[in-house]
């Protein structure tokens, strides 16, 4: 999140909202000033430089984590800083529109998971803002692209959308007034900072080689490198070289350290082309799980900031054999296909429909430590499904529900998401129908999970009609991964289900 915006669908028109100091964006930094006061935007930039141990950026990669930051008597979760950047967009458009906003489209990196969804919505909330759904970012911009094609012509989209931190990749189909998902894949720890972090690297070891100095630990150097190398990065995107100047950096035994650097566009590739490479995974497995080869796709579309770099271009036409990506997208797609998709929600905008989907597969781990997957990757939402759990042991009456996010066939190399404990069920046999599992997955990607009793044929007299659920949140995750790493997990395990193939319940239930 380098940036946030927020637009308004008026009439048939989207209207980018400025913010206090006239800007169609505004900075995603945070900062604790040493008074113990919150900047937002712009005046938290401004001050980065002398402030960095406490200025927070991309603070979207911690939602759903337990990541806090405290000066003095202030602490912040990642959530706090969501919500106080999300607080100041709308407020800027209550300014500027001189009315309250009742509800808001939020879009996501395409790979976030389901806790970090349901951060996001929480912070939102606590911001005054209701979502009213959460979408995808390279879907947002699909409906940039999507509302203007002509409706009789179907097109096969692939978005590259590259931003600061997060990689994100889909497959999507236009045709007849619906944009559909076909699939999605990306990467959440990879954006152009990490092509920044290069260039400072570099810097930093040509620094340690004229002046024998380490510049690491000197964090306004560090602030300075980086602004830098963003600049130079930039720079690169339409220049064969750049020029790097920043004089007293430090002092070395009394000398001002100075840097003064050439850097090529050639040197540039060389030291980031592992980060080039890593680009390609999420493209070839978005187009294997659609089922859709380069050659029939009819536009790559890349958007975000870091896709300027010329090496990204050239290196979505070798993956798409040959084809040349439309780079013509408004650096504004994503939250102007967020407001279009708010005035489908609203009526204002009727021929256009839009089918999203999970960007991971959700399951329950198995008494064989296997994850049983109730929801597939890529099945468009809102979706439901459910497994029927068995019983593992004799006489059981406790059933245990370890909820499941990913993609491995070990449940332990999946990331956990909640545990329910479905008790005070009656005695049955070994292998017995027990309990059916629903996952309910909602248009914003957020997931409700019950554990209910099936009523079984043979004991109609026993039957309690016991259930329990949850909603996947950050706290649900937090707490289930602790219990799975604790000793008390090793007697649980004992009570996981084993699955029937089908979620069907028994006669009589």
């Amino acid at each position: 999140m380098t940036n946030s915006a927020i637009a308004l669908f008026e009439g048939e028109d989207v209207r980018l909202i400025p913010n206090a100091e006239g800007a169609l964006t505004t900075p995603s930094l945070v900062a604790i000033t040493e008074t113990g006061d919150i900047l937002v935007g712009t005046p938290a930039k401004r001050q980065a430089i002398t402030n960095p141990d406490y200025t927070i950026r991309s603070a979207k990669l911690k939602l759903g984590t337990d990541w806090s930051i405290t000066r003095g008597t202030v602490r912040l979760t990642a959530e706090d800083v969501a919500e106080h950047i999300l607080r100041r967009l709308r407020e800027d458009v209550e300014a500027y529109v001189g009315r309250p906003l009742g509800a808001a489209m939020l879009t996501v990196p395409a790979n976030f998971g389901l806790d970090q969804r349901a951060a996001l919505v929480e912070a939102a909330d606590r911001a005054g803002i209701r979502a009213w759904r959460v979408i995808n970012e390279p879907t947002a911009a699909a409906m940039t692209d999507g509302l203007g094609q002509d409706a009789d012509n179907a097109l096969t989209v692939l978005i590259f959308d590259l931003g600061g931190g997060t990689l994100d990749v889909s497959l999507i189909e236009v045709s007849d007034g619906v944009v559909e998902v076909k699939a999605t894949s990306g990467e959440n720890r990879l954006g152009g900072d990490d092509w920044d972090r290069r260039i400072v690297q570099h810097l930093l070891r040509r620094v340690w080689d004229r002046y024998r100095t380490d510049l690491a630990e000197n964090a306004e150097a560090m602030q300075r490198l980086q602004a830098a190398a963003e600049t130079a990065k930039i720079e690169l995107s339409s220049a064969r070289t750049t020029t790097i100047t920043l004089p007293y950096l430090t002092t070395s035994e009394g000398a001002p350290v100075h840097v003064e650097e050439t850097l090529t566009r050639r040197e540039f590739e060389s030291m980031t082309r592992d980060l080039l490479e890593r680009c390609r995974g999420p493209v070839e497995r978005a187009l294997r799980d659609a089922g859709i080869r380069q050659s029939d796709l009819d536009q790559v579309i890349l958007t975000g900031g870091a896709t300027r770099m010329p090496a990204i271009g050239a290196l979505m036409s070798t993956i798409t054999d040959g084809r040349q990506p439309y780079r013509g997208l408004i650096p504004e797609g994503i939250v102007t296909g967020a407001a279009l998709q708010s005035g489908v929600l609203a009526g204002g905008h009727k021929d256009t429909f839009l089918l999203d989907v999970c960007s991971a597969s959700l399951g329950l781990e198995t008494s064989d430590g296997r994850m049983a997957k109730v929801i597939e990757r890529n099945t468009t939402i809102p979706a439901k499904g459910g497994k029927v759990c068995v019983t593992n042991a004799r006489h059981q009456t406790t059933l245990v529900v370890h909820i499941l996010e990913g993609e491995r066939e070990r449940a332990s190399d999946n990331r956990s998401l909640a545990v329910l404990e479905l008790t005070g069920l009656p005695r049955h046999p070994e292998g017995t129908p027990l309990a059916e599992v629903t996952f309910d997955i909602d248009a914003n990607g957020i997931l409700h999970v019950e554990a209910k009793e099936l009523r079984g044929a043979d004991s109609a007299a026993a039957f309690t009609g016991r259930s329990c659920s949850t909603t996947v949140n950050r706290s649900t995750t937090a707490d289930a991964t602790a219990l799975v790493r604790s000793p008390r997990w090793q007697s649980l395990r004992a009570l996981l289900p084993g699955v029937q193939p089908a979620p069907v319940q028994p006669p009589g239930s």
